[in-house]
């Protein structure tokens, strides 16, 4: 899991936090 707010080719946008 890592807390990003650009743009990535993977993971899944949830309050601007990815799940990868």
């Amino acid at each position: 899991m890592s807390a990003d707010t650009s743009v990535v080719p993977f993971g899944i946008k949830s309050v601007g936090i990815y799940y990868d």
